[in-house]
């Protein structure tokens, strides 16, 4: 299997406000701990949970930086 940020992105997107743990994106890949996580860092360089806790921080920074309008009701 191969993977991208944007195919890992998608999967994980949804799940990114949740607990999301190794065992979840293992599982959701169908294969063990170990097997998903070193596929994951030979693919894309980094560990899962590595990128899991970037993608979170960039989410963050985004979501500070873009200004929110105020509705008006």
């Amino acid at each position: 299997m191969v993977w991208t940020n944007r195919r890992v992105g998608s999967a994980a997107g949804p799940h990114l406000d949740s607990d999301l743990t190794l065992g979840d994106m293992a599982a959701r890949a169908g294969m063990s701990e170990r097997t998903f996580s070193r596929r994951f860092r030979d693919q894309l360089g980094t560990t899962p949970i590595q990128w899991l806790l970037r993608t979170r921080i960039r989410r963050a920074q985004h979501l500070l930086e873009t200004p929110t309008t105020p509705s008006i009701a």
